[in-house]
């Protein structure tokens, strides 16, 4: 359940930086651009923590 939750805020993650590549620029302006910047930090802790690339043997 843990990792689904994390692959769909990865996916909102990604739709959102596409937005903003499509509709917005990615000047600090912009408040979809501000949210971006905010999450990045976060899907890459949460996303590098649950990945197979980490994983302890």
């Amino acid at each position: 359940m843990k990792s689904i939750l994390i692959k769909t805020g990865m996916i909102i993650y990604l739709l959102l930086f596409a937005y903003i590549l499509i509709f917005k620029s990615l000047s600090i302006d912009n408040t979809e651009t501000k949210i971006f910047f905010l999450l990045s930090p976060l899907v890459l802790y949460f996303g590098l923590r649950n990945s197979k690339i980490l994983e302890k043997k």
